[in-house]
This record gives C-alpha cells, structure tokens and sequence, in this order.
C-alpha cells in the first residue's frame, strides 16, 4: 500500500511502533491541555454539575447513584457522565484540577482508540495517527475538554471509539457475545452523551468503507441483511431519543418562540460555519448567537449549494473514493442531533458539537490527499522522492505545529472566567448571554461599577430578558440603590422571573423599611417555588420583626428542616428564642450557628453577648465570651462598637473591669462618631455600671 510517509524500519516491529505512536499523541494531548491543571471551574454550566449541585459534591454515594438514574441535570439525561462527576469529587473534591485531569486524561485516551480503530479497519498506520493527530490538536477540540460541564462530550466519545472497535472485531468473527458487547458500549455511550443516536448509520458508512462488507453481500439480497444487524442498536437509539425528547421537554418548549425558517437557515450556515472553522480555526467562543441579521437568503442559499454539490460529488466518487462518501455523511450525520432543527439552547452552533462528527471530514482529507500524491511526478519520477517526501512531511508537520500552537492559546483563555467572557464579547456580536456572565463575574469580585454598564449593554440587546434584568437589580441591591432595585425586580417578575426576584423584592422592600410588604413577596417566592429555604428565612425574620413570632418561629424551622445547615436561620432562631425568655434553648440554637458558619462575626458577637450577660449564672460562661468576642473583634474588618460592648461585657464576666471600661470608652467613642445616640446613651449607662465594678446582665 502507497504511503504519505515511509515505511517503519526493521528496527522497530508493528507493535512496537503502535505503541510510540500512542505515546506521542497522548504527549501531544498533555502538552496542550495539561494547563487546565490550574484552571478553575466556570460560572456557565459547572455549576449545574458539580459546583453547586450537592448530590454530586457528596461523591460516590447510594443516594446519588440512584439520583443519577432517575434525574436530569440541566436538561440531560446522562447517569454515567454524572457517575463520572460523583467519582471526581470522590477523590478530588472541589479541586477543579482533578476534574479538568479527567478530562484531559479521557480525551487522550480517545485520540489513542481512533488512532487503533482507524488502523484495525484500515491497515494504514500513518495515515491512521495522522488522522488522530489533527483530531487531537484542532482547537474546535478545546471546549469539550477544557470545560469540565462537557465531560460528557470525551467521556462518550470514548464509549463510541470502542463500540467501532469491538463492531470491528464483531464483523470478522460474528459470535452472539461480541455482538452484545457491541450493544452494551453503545448503551454506556447514550448514557454519557445521547448524541450518539447516529452510531447505527455510521455503522453502515464503515459497512461500506472501509470494512465493504457490502460488496461481500450476494446482489439480491441488497442491504437487507446489514440493516437487520442494525435493529437491536436502532431499538436503543430509539429509547435514547424518547428519553432525551422528556427530559429536554421544557427547553425545547421555551424555543419553540423561533420561527422554522429561522432554525432551518441556522442549521445550514452552522454545516458550513463548522466547516470553514476547521481550516480556520480562529475566534472561536464558548457562546455564539443566533445572529439574525447574518442569516441572509443569499447566505443560506449559497452554504446549501454548497453541501448539495459536495455530496453529490462524493456519491458520483464513491466507487473510486469511497472514503470521500464515508466521510461526508459522517460528518453530516453525526452533526444532525444538534445542528438545531429541533432546537435546546439560544446558541447558533457550538465547538463541542463538532468533538466527533469533524473526525469523518479529516478522514476523506487525510485519505484524499493520500490519493492525490498518487501517479504524480515529482522530477519527472512517479516515485516520491526524498525531496518530495521531505516536503510533505514539512507541510504535515507545519499543520500540526500551527493547529497545536492555536489550541494552547485557545486552551489559555479558559483559564479565567473574566478573559473567557472577554474574549467572546470580542470576537462576536450582540452577545447578551456574554455580556451577562462577565457582569457576574465582576459583580463576584466586588467590581460592582464595572459591571453595571455590561449588564446595561445586555438589557439594549434583550430588553425583555428576565434573569438579566434580575442581576441588575441585584447589583443595584448590593450597591444600596434600593429605588432602582425595585424597579428591576418588579420588570423581572413581569417577564418571567418568578421566585428569586419575588424573594430579592422582600428584602429591597424590607431595607426601605416596608415590611408588609415585603412578608407579602416572600409568600410569593414560597408560592412559586414550594421549599425555598431563603424565603422561608426571610418571611420568618420579618414576621419577628412585625410581631408575629410564634408564626416567624415555624418558618425559620422551616427553613432549617429543608436546609438543616443554614446558619443564618438558626441564628435568627437562637435569637429570638433567647429574647422571649427560652434562654437555653437560644444559646444552643447559637452554638450550632456558630458551628454551621465559624466565619461570621455576628454569630460570634451575639453569642458572646449571650453568654456574658445572661441572667441566669447556669448559663454564663466568661471564659467561652472572652474567645468568641476577641475573635470577632480580630476578625471583623474594622472596629464595631457593637463588638467592643460585647468585649466590655466579657472581660467584666471574668473580672477584668479596667480592660472592660478600656472597650466601652472606645465603644462609646466610635457610637458618638457614628452619631448612633441610642448606642451612645446605653454605653453611657453601662460605663456607669463597669466604673462601680458590677457586670453587665441582660434584664
């Protein structure tokens, strides 16, 4: 067989030679990606399945085991992905580095199981590692391995390079075992990834080419017997689609809103979009959206010609070229569960649905240019001469050299939320999504007047959009602008966004001190999502607040039956228990909030105030007030007067009245500063009381 490159040496056996190729894809693999080591998680889609999904944080456990088979995660049926994200916060916990690991180690595994199926099926060793070669450097392969929410993308595509593998071993000895471990890898691939639906066909191409097992069929028997070998993985194909039809239900309802024709004219520019971003692999974004004013007719129409003149082309071919046939419809058929007629997500196309479809495309390339050095005289030799291969390995190694130095700087930009979401504003248009998650970003490092103006440039593209307007008001909310908050949350409601903003318009409400009505918007927030532990939080504060306490009580119990770790609640608890006279039960209430949350100043000052003050002798506990209150004092990021009466009363509990007098002057100094009289007058009378050596008791 003709070869681009030369034949191995007698020095090293076939074997040997698998094994070194093996190993220099799997370096090629590490050496792009071994970045993401450092990388974080995303705030887009990680924290759907892993960061801030609890089942999944709690690892390998009975509970999540049968929570993954009987549950979908962001609209997607995949047990075995969420297995696999169960495993790695088993070992790794919440360091993203061993997550990103599992990635990178399961996509060199595949680039290594295309390398040998491709060869198994072929016989072509080069031709076969060069395929796998530029699979595993091209930088549309970036987003399905840097993104630890698309595990799902390399841990199916290994289940479906072994499924080819053992159907390869099948179709030369068809024994009934091999035949079901066919079924059982297929069946393992649909529950990392449904996207595998179109193995039965791609099953068929390989039939064709380069297995031509139809040419070993008698004429008159046709494709029959091939296609009833197929039935058994179509009745699992089938079960996949119905699965994935319920499971992605209301996402699929939620786009219904865009006309056919729109979706139509996306899928044929994202066919041809796919295909110019494999020899042009640049710009490339975690988001791109529908840009309606790109989808001209002239466009679509054009791309279609296109697409209907190459697979015409390749079937005219296919009997001299058929991996070109193979090839092509691979490609095409592969990409149809997610070229977006039936359409999940606001997104035109996406990298990660080119992780295996883009493989059928490089195979009638790499083949093709095989053919093409064919016959061709190279100084008048129809021999390649070591010039002659010397150039072509220049340009191949040229190619792999370019697409690997791309998909290292590609791979880089993941890194950071900030750049990533930079990076995507600049290099499309009218990205609102984008524009959105970056304002998030900043607004989580405290850059809250940055991100104003992005989340304004959000709201001009989609006026109407709910979760934006959601995360203005928030920012406004955080900033204090309390007017400007309402107005965002009250236009979030009406366009959709039900129980967060019900909730967050109580607490606007509530800090403009209209507290009816804020009890009134967290009943809705209850309302609208039955078990919304921050609503039942808050409705039972300010119930307190309003003098319903045996009411306020049951909520914040409420609360804390649904989320029994939240600190806030109990501490809200314990105060209110310990104000109406049920001191012990308080203080214990306190105890387990300050267990629950070590970090907070307030637990610790309220506490500590309980526990130097109260009037009982059964309960005090100098010593315990003194160490709460010191670290509340250190911890805190300046000084409180609250925290230094608290200290004041502490150290006269243990004894130590000029160090208390010491704090309640500071105390009284800050009060006064701060113009907060009613503080001022109550250190004034406590003062009184140090100065005659008595301690400070609750009445």
């Amino acid at each position: 067989m003709n070869r681009i490159y030369p034949a191995p040496t007698k020095v090293l056996s076939d074997c040997r030679l698998v094994w070194c190729v093996s190993l220099v894809l799997i370096l090629l693999v590490v050496g792009i990606y071994a970045q993401t080591l450092w990388h974080g998680f995303l705030n887009f889609d990680d924290d759907y399945y892993v960061v801030e999904n609890p089942i999944v944080l709690q690892g390998l456990t009975q509970a999540g085991i049968i929570n993954s088979f009987t549950t979908v995660c962001d609209v997607n049926w995949i047990p075995l992905t969420m297995l696999t994200h169960m495993a790695d916060c088993q070992f790794y916990g919440t360091w993203a580095g061993g997550h990103h690991l599992t990635c990178l180690m399961l996509h060199a595994l595949g680039v290594v199981l295309l390398f040998l199926l491709l060869r198994s099926m072929t016989g072509a060793l080069w031709k076969s590692a060069l395929v796998a070669a530029l699979w595993a450097v091209h930088p549309l392969r970036v987003e399905s391995v840097a993104w630890i929410a698309e595990l799902k993308d390399v841990l199916s595509g290994d289940f479906f390079f072994m499924t080819l593998i053992v159907y390869v071993s099948y179709t030369r000895r068809r024994t009934l075992p091999r035949y079901l471990a066919v079924m059982l890898l297929f069946a393992l691939g649909l529950m990392s990834k449904p996207m595998l639906v179109t193995l039965p066909f791609v099953l068929l191409l390989l039939d064709y080419w380069p297995l031509h097992r139809m040419e070993r069929l008698k004429p008159q028997t046709s494709l029959l017997p091939l296609l009833l070998e197929k039935i058994p993985l179509l009745v699992l194909a089938f079960l996949s689609v119905i699965t994935t039809l319920w499971a992605q239900k209301g996402a699929i309802e939620a786009m219904n809103p865009m006309p056919l024709s729109l979706r139509l004219g996306n899928a044929v520019m994202a066919y041809g979009t796919y295909l110019f971003q494999m020899v042009w692999p640049v710009n490339l974004a975690i988001y791109y959206p529908v840009g309606v004013g790109e989808l001209s007719h002239w466009k679509i129409v054009s791309v279609l010609i296109l697409l209907v003149a190459i697979s015409l082309l390749v079937i005219a071919a296919r009997k001299r070229l058929p991996y070109l046939l193979v090839g092509w419809f691979w490609y095409l058929g592969m990409l149809l569960p997610v070229i977006g007629i039936l359409k999940v997500g606001s997104q035109a196309y996406a990298d990660r649905y080119t992780y295996l479809p883009t493989i059928g495309i490089l195979i009638a390339l790499v083949w093709g240019a095989e053919e093409g050095t064919k016959g061709a005289r190279w100084r008048g030799r129809k021999q390649k001469t070591p010039v002659a291969l010397g150039v072509i390995l220049s340009v191949t190694l040229a190619i792999l050299a370019t697409l690997t130095a791309l998909s290292w700087r590609q791979t880089s930009l993941w890194a950071d939320n900030e750049n990533l979401w930079r990076h995507t504003i600049s290099v499309t248009t009218e990205n609102a999504l984008a524009d959105y998650q970056l304002a998030g970003t900043l607004i989580e490092r405290n850059h809250l007047q940055e991100a104003i103006p992005i989340l304004k440039e959000a709201l001009r593209i989609v006026p109407k959009d709910p979760e934006v307007l959601y995360s203005l008001a928030n920012l406004y909310y955080r900033r204090g602008q309390f007017e400007e908050a309402l107005n965002d949350y009250r236009l979030s409601l009406r366009y959709g966004n039900k129980a967060e903003a019900h909730c967050n318009l109580g607490s606007t409400l509530y800090h403009l001190g209209r507290r009816e009505e804020a009890s009134d918007e967290y009943r809705e927030a209850i309302k609208a999502r039955p078990g919304y532990v921050n609503a039942h939080y808050n409705l039972g504060r300010v119930l307190i607040e309003l003098g319903s306490g045996g009411e306020g009580v049951d909520e914040l119990r409420k609360a804390l039956k649904l989320n029994p770790s939240s600190s806030k609640a109990r501490h809200e608890l314990g105060k209110f228990l310990y104000q109406q006279g049920q001191r012990k039960e308080g203080i214990e209430e306190m105890n387990g909030a300050v267990d629950l949350d070590p970090s907070s100043t307030a637990i610790k000052n309220d506490l500590a105030w309980m526990l130097a003050t109260a009037p009982e002798s059964s309960l005090r506990n100098g010593p315990r007030s003194l160490e709460l209150a010191i670290r509340a004092e250190n911890e805190n990021p300046g000084p409180s007067p609250m925290i230094l009466r608290t200290l004041a009363a502490a150290f006269a509990e243990i004894g130590d009245y000029p160090k208390a007098r010491e704090a309640a002057g500071l105390a009284l100094k800050l009060s006064k500063a701060s113009s907060d009289a009613a503080l001022a007058d109550d250190l004034s009378r406590k003062i009184i009381l140090l100065e005659s050596e008595k301690p400070l008791r609750d009445p």
